[in-house]
């Protein structure tokens, strides 16, 4: 079956559980605000799925996939009700977060080399996406950090610090970088001022020793990597991309700020014509009033369907209905996560800051428009 690996996990997930709940006589879902708001947000775009098919046909259930990837939710639910099954999604999440980096040194190294080479019948084993990558090393670092304070082993402070430098080194770490930084607010609310510390001499160590190499080398400073870190972080306070940029390794920081920012205000706009309260429907082209305003319209290549930002794709697809749906989805997870960090135990802090590394990435990119992130 030509399925993508979420899809053949869910095929194959979905009725076990189902089978399980029937073979136990119980309910897959828990009697709580963020139980229930999951559900809400699926029920209403199931009930709409079918008019949008008959309007933009199979399309549609490719846009759809956005709500159907939530059934994780209730799979992940169910596997920590159960000790074993907790204590190994525990331990898979470690284990994806310590692979990643000697991943993401070889994609820095050689970027062609893993595409080109691993590989199963010509198809890649790995492609990855800057952006979603640098969302997953920021998850990582909260993870890897918590290990740390599970066990006080040396080795994941070690292992922390790597996932959060390499952020830097990823050519659109942007939204990564912003969910670090309110979920590391977060914690100093909590009162856990450590990893804020620790965080600051990281990353002063390393500038220090890049400033002693680029100074040994003779190397410009606004052509190197620290400093294209350095553009990428200011540039989050430059939404009207008005700012100016010289670092070549940044890429045009100002004009992809300006390109959100268009696309946000012609899919609200457009959504508020047509229809405020459903909103367009999946299937619907949310770039064609874009591509024009953004002078792309001869650009064979572009092939966006999701305008970068989960909140702006919910309000184009599902109206004022879809951001209620999605608000209280929102401040349920919130909730909790906020409970989880206030408790202080490990490794619910650890998961707690996965989810809002993730969420608030979603925000700003299109971790949750596609499974990468929406699994997790």
């Amino acid at each position: 079956i030509p399925l993508l690996p979420a899809e053949a996990v869910l095929l194959v997930a979905t009725p076990a559980l189902v089978a399980r709940m029937a073979l136990r006589q119980s309910v897959g879902v828990r009697r709580d605000a963020l139980n229930y708001s999951i559900l809400a947000w699926m029920l209403f775009a199931t009930i709409r799925l079918p008019l949008d098919m008959n309007r933009f046909g199979v399309i549609a259930v490719r846009d759809y996939a956005m709500i159907y990837y939530a059934a994780f939710f209730f799979l992940a639910q169910a596997f920590g009700d159960h000790i074993a099954s907790s204590a190994l999604l525990k331990k898979s999440l470690t284990a994806a977060f310590v692979a990643l980096m000697p991943v993401v040194i070889s994609i820095l190294v050689a970027p062609d080399f893993l595409v080109d080479n691993l590989t199963w019948r010509g198809i890649p084993i790995i492609f990855h996406k800057s952006d979603l990558i640098a969302t997953s090393l920021a998850a990582g670092f909260f993870w890897l950090w918590t290990r740390w304070d599970k066990t006080h082993r040396r080795i994941w402070l070690l292992a922390s610090a790597a996932s959060l430098l390499l952020i830097g080194g990823m050519a659109s770490p942007r939204a990564g970088m912003f969910a670090v930084g309110v979920t590391t607010v977060l914690w100093l609310l909590t009162g856990r001022w450590r990893i804020a510390a620790y965080q600051a001499g990281v990353v002063a160590a390393a500038c220090l020793i890049a400033l002693a190499a680029l100074s040994f080398t003779g190397k410009d400073l606004n052509t190197s990597l620290p400093y294209s870190m350095y553009e990428h972080a200011i540039s989050i306070f430059d939404p009207r991309g008005t700012g100016t940029y010289i670092n070549g390794e940044s890429g045009d920081l100002g004009g992809n700020n300006q390109f959100r920012l268009i696309w946000w205000r012609d899919v609200i706009e457009d959504t508020l014509a047509a229809n405020p309260v459903f909103g367009q429907g999946f299937g619907s082209d949310l770039s064609t009033r874009f591509l024009a305003d953004y002078d792309l319209l001869s650009d064979e290549a572009f092939a966006t369907r999701s305008p970068h930002s989960m909140i702006v794709t919910v309000f184009g697809r599902m109206g004022l209905l879809g951001i209620a749906a999605w608000i209280a989805v929102s401040a349920s997870m919130a909730a909790m996560a906020w409970r989880l960090l206030k408790r202080g135990e490990p490794d619910g802090m650890g998961l707690a800051s996965i989810v809002l590394v993730v969420w608030l990435s979603s925000c700003f990119g299109v971790v949750l428009e596609g499974p990468m992130g929406a699994v997790v």
